[in-house]
């Protein structure tokens, strides 16, 4: 490294690129989900006016026929760019905006450098990294008539060339490389965010508008219709939501048949059924469905589908690898269905995310009393511990142990170990309710294995980026998912701040339990924000409910998933293990019914974005006073005058527990 400058940026990057705390993709991760959720905002609240906007009288002021002229073209426009029926018309257009964009942008930053007088030095040395030049230019001949040597004619001589080339150094190579000045640098880490958020801008649009203009779509906003519908299940049969139906399964909508014209659609829907039509419902199967279509009243699909009665039969059968996962889900609750009630309500919910009484087989089954269920699932909703019944990325991270230890003792290749990860993760995925933080967790943990499949330290901070920046890139829908945004919300936390809040706690504690209270405190301060805009109430006892079931979640959860394995085997052994998950599952149940069913387990919270960003305010006044406190009383300073973590605090009240024992010893 060369001396000055170069080699202290060189140190203070080497310094700031420590492992998980890799920050570089932070910015661009928040600004692409920040770019989706603002999009759909305003198309909403775009469509919203145009729909509302009535043809006015003749005697009303001149404006109104004008802008209600402006809204029928609008919408005469918007029309003719149909998915279907235009032949993939809109994709031409969004493709030249992004080109548009995407060079307008490095036209702009490119233009600002060459302004600021160090344009050809940064465009030699981008060119000739392109070009492949060797990073020693030995002949004073060559380098002047290579294409670096002529580009750079105007900044760089070729005595300076030679007497570089002579020494051997690399003098001419450092200044045809020098980076662009503060200025250019803050606009270069500046111009990738906020092109990241473009794209995702638009990828946000192009969604809006093809779900809006839909078929399915069209047809609920005129109101509740008959249709024959074909779709394509995504999650297997559970309990209905409504009163008036018996199961519900989230599908992805293939056609629709209105009056004898059928079009094509894409929409994704809530389908619910009734009776022996919930049999049917199987993952991953394509069926033909005769009901009324609808918006939705709630929920996270736009669109209702109710089955008629008696009219749903399968076009297509569902694949092999859904199959064997809906055998292996069949068996395992046929095991827990020896259980008590406790048993069969939990177990199934911390081992694949689905809560006994919800599940919908392929045949009748005895049903879980409904009020037990329901006073259970409320005590760990209030006792902040609901999250434990959706599978994240602990289930993953327990599997991923077990098979780098299982591949370290058996001297596997890490390339093959690694693969064994990723295909480990991939079964557990499918064999779990599929959700929105199963996704996360799989593409987050197969970023980590890629890594250590090429021999790099794995960065958590880093795969949680680029895991958010590929699912809005395919999915720009993902943005508006709670589970997909708590799960990254509680990985966020946990890499920031889980190692700076353990530190100071173990001073003054064991660090295991130090550890348990940072990785709890970090994962709820980070997605307290987002409870808020579903349920507007604070958990009030959730970091002791938290800390008190956490030595039985791992132990419950290993058995669990050992007899969801071990069910389509041998019943009798698969049942062993499941009981014993259910003695683990039955501490927790008493945790939340001890902490979550009184009256003071939670407090009334504003909702919406403004009680989201209320509690924002408050977490970062409250770290601030932490952070004071514990400064002042936590620290101390060394001979030589450094402040260091120590216990200047502690030490009377541990001297006084230790002088206590010994007299009473």
């Amino acid at each position: 490294m060369g001396a000055g400058g170069s080699s202290s940026r060189f140190d203070a990057v080497a310094l700031r690129e420590r492992g998980s705390r890799d920050w570089r993709m932070l910015p661009v991760a928040v600004a692409m989900w920040s770019a989706c959720l603002l999009t759909h905002a305003c198309f909403t609240v775009v469509v919203d006016r145009l729909d509302s906007v009535v043809v006015p009288a003749s005697d009303q002021p001149w404006w109104r026929p004008v802008r209600a002229s402006i809204r029928t073209w609008w919408l005469a426009a918007w029309r003719t760019i149909d998915f279907h029926g235009g032949s993939l018309g809109v994709l031409p257009v969004l493709v030249a905006a992004i080109f548009v964009v995407v060079f307008s942008t490095v036209a702009i930053v490119s233009m600002r450098i060459v302004r600021a007088g160090h344009g050809e030095v940064f465009s030699v040395g981008v060119i000739r990294r392109f070009l492949g030049a060797s990073r020693r230019i030995r002949d004073p001949a060559k380098a002047e008539s290579s294409p670096v040597g002529l580009l750079s004619a105007r900044s760089l001589s070729v005595g300076s060339l030679s007497a570089g080339s002579q020494r051997g150094g690399r003098r001419p190579i450092r200044s045809v490389r020098s980076a662009p000045p503060r200025r250019g640098r803050w606009l270069l880490q500046l111009c990738v965010p906020v092109t990241a958020g473009l794209l995702a801008s638009l990828g946000m649009l192009s969604s809006d508008m093809l779900l809006w203009q839909d078929i399915a779509a069209r047809t609920a906003r005129v109101g509740s219709v008959s249709v024959t519908v074909t779709v394509r299940i995504d999650t297997p049969g559970i309990a209905s939501s409504l009163r008036r139906a018996d199961c519900q399964s989230d599908v992805t909508v293939r056609d629709v048949r209105i009056g004898g014209v059928v079009g094509p659609s894409m929409a994704r829907a809530r389908l619910f059924a009734r009776g022996d039509e919930c049999f049917v419902l199987r993952q991953d199967s394509v069926v033909l469905v005769e009901g009324t279509l609808s918006q939705a009243r709630f929920g996270r699909y736009d669109l209702w589908i109710m089955s008629s009665g008696g009219s749903m039969r399968t076009v297509r059968e569902p694949g092999m690898l859904a199959s064997a996962n809906g055998a292996v889900r069949e068996a395992f609750f046929a095991v827990t269905d020896r259980l008590s009630d406790q048993g069969r309500v939990l177990v199934p919910g911390l081992t694949i995310g689905l809560l006994g009484q919800d599940y919908v087989g392929s045949g009748p089954r005895e049903s879980v009393d409904a009020t037990y269920a329901d006073r259970v699932q409320e005590d760990f909703r209030r006792a902040g511990i609901m999250h434990l019944m959706a599978v994240s990325g602990g289930h993953f991270a327990l599997i991923g142990v077990m098979v780098r230890r299982l591949s370290v003792r058996l001297r596997i290749w890490r390339q093959l170990a690694a693969i064994l990860q990723i295909g480990s993760y991939t079964l557990l995925a499918s064999a779990m309710y599929p959700s929105d933080s199963v996704r996360r967790a799989l593409i987050m943990g197969s970023l980590i294995s890629l890594a250590w499949l090429k021999g790099r330290p794995s960065q958590a901070l880093s795969a949680l980026c680029w895991t958010v920046i590929a699912v809005l890139l395919v999915d720009p829908q993902m943005s508006r998912s709670f589970g997909f945004a708590l799960s990254c919300a509680a990985v966020l936390g946990i890499v920031l701040c889980g190692t700076s809040i353990a530190r100071p706690l173990s001073v003054v504690m064991p660090v295991w339990l130090a550890q348990a209270i940072a990785m709890t405190l970090s994962a709820q301060l980070f997605t307290l924000p987002i409870q808020v805009l579903m349920q507007p109430e604070l958990p009030v006892f959730s970091i002791p409910a938290n800390l008190l079931v956490a030595p039985f979640v791992d132990a419950a959860t290993i058995t669990g998933l050992v007899g969801l394995v071990l069910a389509p085997v041998s019943g009798a052994i698969a049942y062993g293990f499941v009981w014993i998950s259910s003695m683990m599952t039955a501490v927790m149940a008493w945790c939340a019914q001890w902490l979550g069913g009184g009256s003071m387990a939670t407090v009334p919270w504003s909702g919406g974005v403004g009680g989201a960003c209320a509690m924002a305010f408050v977490e970062v006044l409250a770290a601030c006073g932490v952070l004071v406190v514990a400064r002042r009383g936590m620290t101390r300073k060394d001979a030589d005058g450094a402040r260091r973590w120590g216990i200047q605090g502690w030490s009377r009240v541990r001297r006084w527990l230790t002088e206590t024992g010994d007299m009473f010893g």
